[in-house]
C-alpha cells in the first residue's frame, strides 16, 4: 500500500509540475532532479514556496539533483527543509546562489567531477537578491552566513564570499566543507 501511495504522490507531483510549465524528474522515486533558475524551480501551479512544495514530497524522494545558474530569491526556509530531511544533495554541473545554499544544507553533498559551486554573499548588491526585503543588507548577509556555517562551509570561504563569488571544485569543495565527496557521479 506504501508503494501504491507514494506513487499516485509523485505522479500527482508530475501532472502538477507539467500544469506549471517546469518538470521535475524523478530518478527511481529517491531522486529529484531540478533544473534552471531557483525562481522558477516549481513543482506546482498554485503558489507555494519550494520549502511547501519539498514538505509535500513522499519521504521516498530523499536526494535533491540541482543543476541551477540561481537567480530569484535565496530559498532560505527550502534549505531549512533539506536539511531537517537529512536529504542528499548532488551537483553534476553548476549551482550558484541559491542552489549553492540549497546544495550546502544537503546532510551529504556530492559534487560531480566537473562541477562548480559558486557561493556568494556581497553586502553591495540588489537586497532583493537575496529574497529577504524586510531586513538590511548586513542582516540579510549575516542570516545567510550564519546559515552556511551551520551547514558546514568553512568560515574563511563565508567571510570571502562577503567580498564577491567564490568558486569552488574537486577537492578543494571537500577541503573546505563545501562538500562531502566529489567525482563518480557522471
Amino acid at each position: 500500500m506504501g508503494y501504491v501511495l507514494s506513487f499516485i504522490c509523485l505522479f500527482g507531483v508530475l501532472i502538477l509540475a507539467a500544469c506549471a510549465g517546469y518538470t521535475p524528474v524523478f530518478d527511481r522515486g529517491t531522486n529529484l532532479v531540478v533544473e534552471g533558475e531557483m525562481a522558477t524551480l516549481s513543482v506546482s501551479p498554485l503558489p507555494r514556496s519550494l520549502d511547501e512544495e519539498l514538505k509535500r514530497l513522499p519521504r521516498t524522494v530523499t536526494t535533491l539533483v540541482l543543476d541551477s545558474e540561481g537567480g530569484g530569491p535565496l530559498p532560505l526556509a527550502a534549505a531549512t527543509v533539506i536539511h531537517r530531511r537529512d536529504m542528499t544533495t548532488i551537483v553534476r554541473r553548476r549551482c550558484r546562489g541559491g542552489c549553492a545554499l540549497l546544495f550546502q544544507a544537503g546532510t551529504t553533498r556530492l559534487l560531480g567531477r566537473d562541477a562548480v559551486l559558486v557561493y556568494r554573499l556581497d553586502r553591495h548588491g540588489d537586497i532583493n537578491a537575496y529574497g529577504l526585503p524586510d531586513m538590511d543588507r548586513n542582516e540579510a548577509g549575516d542570516l545567510i552566513a550564519s546559515m552556511y556555517y551551520a551547514y558546514g562551509l568553512h568560515p574563511e570561504i563565508i567571510r570571502r564570499a562577503q567580498s564577491g563569488p567564490i568558486e569552488l571544485r574537486g577537492q578543494q569543495a571537500v577541503d573546505l566543507g563545501a562538500a562531502t565527496r566529489w567525482g563518480g557521479l557522471e
